[in-house]
């Protein structure tokens, strides 16, 4: 078992629990625990005994697959679909894999916009069933192996089953909706039950914000920072790359850092690269008149070798590098084998790597620019790369930043147990602004009021449509600090008919800082505005929230309510406020997702 140096040196002063952390990548997965308890060292402890890896004994992490029966029923996890009965038993009865399927939780705009092929889901078993499978079969081998590994582990872990925290990394792009089909994975798992309650015991964290914590604890970089000091983290994994611009605001009593700007996420991983490749091998092989049959097995093998060899060790673009595809037999002095070896030349497998390789760097400059940056941090599967690496130092490194590999094949889930332990980034900037739509009070004079349709209320006449901001993009916010806008409803009665209000929060990644509305004149929605959740407030028989107003045109009643915004880790928390005989009130904190 594999267990990191505690990391703070301060014993664990509050009650017994035991944190799990799940980082599911798209071609590989890792598992962290702690078991904190009164006056114990914070230890954290890594998941390295699988189904499937008895000869790799201490390896953390396993593959990201699954093989599904024809009746669309799990059949084996991880290392498990290697073995040779597996494949046997899949080839026999039809299995299909479940492969990359990460790539399909990803935002629509990132899949788009980087036009990725995704593998098809085996037999259309849905995305979610595939995660649940998946959550549940490492959280009963997390089980087993803390039960196997802690003194009274069978003991302990049931005593605190039913306040286990689990923490689950994600890429920076993804938002309300991606952990929300995390969150229902889980609950369908088994992790934790339906009730909003234990729904809260799954947290979720930014993997480049985990990767932070897990730096900080396991380098030296600790000594050389002081206030005001700016570093960068790059985590270029296997389907994206997020970058983060921090600076340290304080390093006594604990170190804490703070989000400088808004962080970015591109689809640029180190799959991309093995994906540039085989469509290569296949243009190659297909091309040459061979056997299908040969044509499949030579692909296969030649990716094999590229995945575990070249891919790996590639970093001089003017070398020439030999692929394995066949036997010693297999000669073809056009497709450039000899003795079942394809040499490859360097420029060749350049091409490979070249156009992620750029779309990181591009991401880097994006972030540092106009900041005296004093640290590049790697992290991710893709970090590995010496070409990756030697790009960067041609680029930002020339110009005196320090590149630093701080990879690790169990980073992102010890970042998360120390996240959960003790915050060290306590302020983050917000990837999106956020607001809601409401009603504009109409003004004949102006341009864009023309052409849309003019609504009566008690306070005066309105369009529809506006949009009403409540937190700005890019803007830097504490961590639990609440925001919130007041909103109005206006009747023509002190009794009328109260019942649930609700409100439906949107994001904006348009160009506009604070665009006044929401819908054209033709009353269709602007594709910048994408509806993030509903927030619902149960007013029924809540006269005495009504205050009474006049005009010109004689007594209405109005009732004012907040939308009142909160990011607790990455996590958006809304809900509805309201006063009530001078007493506030506020309806449950809801967030449903609209995916």
């Amino acid at each position: 078992m594999v267990a990191v140096n505690s990391f703070f040196n301060e014993k664990w002063q509050k009650e017994a629990i035991v944190v799990v952390a799940m980082d599911i990548g798209t071609t590989q997965t890792a598992v962290s625990f702690a078991y904190f308890y009164k006056d114990g060292p914070q230890t954290i402890r890594r998941v390295n005994q699988w189904p499937g890896q008895e000869s790799q004994a201490g390896c953390s992490k396993i593959p990201s697959l699954v093989w599904y029966d024809k009746t669309g029923r799990a059949r084996a996890f991880g290392a498990e679909v290697h073995s040779c009965a597996m494949k046997h038993q899949a080839d026999e009865e039809g299995w299909k894999m479940a492969t990359h399927f990460k790539l399909h939780a990803h935002p629509t705009s990132m899949r788009t916009r980087d036009k990725i092929k995704l593998d098809p889901l085996p037999f259309d078993v849905p995305l979610e069933k595939i995660y649940s499978d998946f959550m549940r079969y490492l959280c009963d081998q997390t089980r087993q192996f803390f039960q196997r590994r802690i003194i009274n582990g069978e003991k302990i872990w049931r005593k605190l089953e039913s306040s286990l925290q689990f923490i689950i990394a994600h890429p920076n792009g993804w938002g309300i909706s991606e952990q929300t089909l995390l969150r229902r994975a889980a609950v369908s798992a088994g992790l934790v039950p339906p009730n909003l309650a234990s729904r809260e015991r799954i947290r979720f964290i930014t993997e480049r914000e985990a990767s932070v914590h897990f730096v900080l604890v396991n380098t030296d970089l600790q000594k050389h920072m002081k206030p005001g000091v700016e570093l960068l983290v790059c985590d270029p994994d296997g389907s994206t790359v997020d970058t983060s611009l921090y600076t340290v605001v304080d390093v006594n009593p604990v170190l804490s850092f703070q989000e400088v700007r808004t962080s970015a996420c591109v689809q640029a991983g180190a799959i991309l690269v093995s994906r540039s490749a085989e469509k290569y091998f296949s243009r190659r092989f297909n091309s040459a008149k061979l056997d299908p049959d040969d044509v499949e097995a030579y692909i296969e093998e030649a990716m094999e070798c590229f995945e575990n060899d070249i891919k790996k060790s590639f970093r001089d673009p003017s070398k020439d590098y030999p692929i394995k595809v066949g036997d010693r037999k297999f000669n073809d002095k056009k497709l450039g084998v000899r003795k079942g070896y394809m040499t490859l030349k360097g420029s060749q497998i350049q091409l490979f790597f070249a156009p992620w390789v750029v779309q990181v760097i591009e991401s880097v400059e994006q972030q540092i620019e106009g900041h005296a940056v004093r640290y590049i941090l790697l992290v991710g599967d893709f970090a590995d790369s010496p070409y990756l690496r030697s790009m960067l130092k041609a680029g930002p490194g020339e110009r005196g930043i320090e590149i630093i590999l701080a990879n690790n094949s169990a980073a992102k889930t010890d970042g998360g147990v120390i996240w959960y332990a003790r915050h060290a980034v306590g302020s983050r900037a917000t990837r999106f602004a956020y607001g809601t739509e409401t009603l504009v009070d109409y003004d004949p004079k102006a341009s864009e009021h023309q052409g849309r349709q003019v609504r009566r209320t008690p306070g005066g006449a309105t369009v529809k449509g506006g949009w009403s901001q409540v937190i700005g993009k890019g803007e830097v916010l504490d961590e639990e600090v609440r925001v919130s806008k007041a909103y109005y409803r206006m009747f023509s009665t002190a009794k009328p008919s109260l019942s649930t209000i609700e409100e439906i929060i949107y994001s904006y990644d348009g160009p506009e800082a604070s665009p006044k509305f929401m819908y054209n004149e033709s009353g269709e929605i602007s594709p910048h505005f994408h509806k993030t959740c509903v927030v619902r407030a149960d007013l029924t028989g809540k006269h005495s929230a009504l205050i009474k107003m006049a005009d010109q045109k004689g007594a209405y009643w109005r009732l004012r309510f907040e939308v009142a915004l909160t990011f607790v880790s990455t996590e958006l928390r809304a809900a509805i406020e309201w006063k009530e005989n001078g007493q506030t009130c506020r309806g449950p904190i809801t967030i449903v997702p609209l995916i």
